[in-house]
């Protein structure tokens, strides 16, 4: 089997990355020719695989958002990416694509978000406090959400050989962006059992006007980072980031600002490969 070619759009949230990528579903079907997958939201994707887990994890990451956790966010952002070489490698298998197309990917995002939620990071988290905290927030949700990500991140963490605690995760994950870039994309394709797309498309787009399109999307709550002051130091991030990666692989700019989502969407598809 012929590995498709991957390709990641990124940009920071409000964007329209995920609307893009649906669109280019709606337009080009999956069997054969594209696939597609939605990270860290996976179960957004039809017919994606651990849906039912996914559905979980998101729901304490909504949480966190909800109580204010920034240290919870952050090792709920990780852990939601360790589903990705996952949930990757299964759509290849399954449609056999001759192209991959990413909302997000977990290499590429965890370069920007990992770096700014390292940033934000106070104490550890105290789970006696959080956890009753936790519960009583989840109740109504996804069922055992809290119970399925505690386990989650057990097997991830015996699957790396590591003993953190879920509430030592986040000062874990930290440490891993102090390291060089060679050693810190090293460690996130051992993490997230994955490895560079082929290409990456930013959707570059004002945080002001990212902020107004989030706000009409069917979402229970905003994200902890979703002001103009974190979208604007992410923006930075992801322009460090992609110029770190601008040595490994292409990179390609798309400037977002007044497009409607078919006209996004024909811009991104100018960087891919042909027929």
């Amino acid at each position: 089997m012929t590995a498709p070619f991957r390709l990641a759009i990124v940009g920071i949230d409000g964007t329209g990355k995920t609307s893009v990528v649906r669109r280019l579903r709606e337009r080009r079907g999956v069997e054969g020719d594209v696939a597609t997958l939605h990270s860290p939201i996976f179960h957004e994707g039809p017919n994606a695989p651990l849906s039912g887990l996914s559905r979980q994890l998101h729901a304490v990451s909504l949480a966190a958002d909800a109580l204010q956790l920034r240290e919870l966010k952050m090792a709920m952002l990780y852990l939601q990416m360790t589903l990705f070489g996952l949930v990757e490698r299964a759509m290849v298998d399954a449609y056999a694509p001759r192209v991959l197309v990413s909302d997000r990917h977990a290499m590429v995002d965890s370069l920007a978000y990992g770096a700014l939620y390292a940033r934000m990071l106070g104490a550890a988290l105290d789970g006696a406090t959080v956890e009753p905290r936790l519960r009583e927030h989840l109740a109504g949700g996804p069922p055992n959400a809290l119970d399925a990500t505690l386990d989650w991140h057990a097997r991830v963490a015996a699957r790396l050989g590591q003993d953190t605690t879920f509430w030592e995760l986040p000062h874990e994950v930290a440490g891993v962006f102090t390291r060089s870039h060679d050693d810190l994309l090293a460690e996130c394709a051992r993490r997230f059992q994955t490895t560079m797309p082929d290409a990456v498309v930013l959707i570059d787009v004002p945080p002001e006007e990212a902020l107004r399109r989030s706000a009409t999307r069917d979402a229970p709550s905003s994200e902890l980072h979703e002001h103009a002051s974190a979208l604007e130091g992410l923006r930075q991030i992801y322009a460090g980031a992609l110029d770190v990666l601008g040595a490994r692989i292409p990179v390609h700019r798309v400037d977002g600002s007044g497009l409607s989502v078919d006209e996004t969407l024909d811009r991104v598809l100018e960087h891919l490969p042909a027929r």
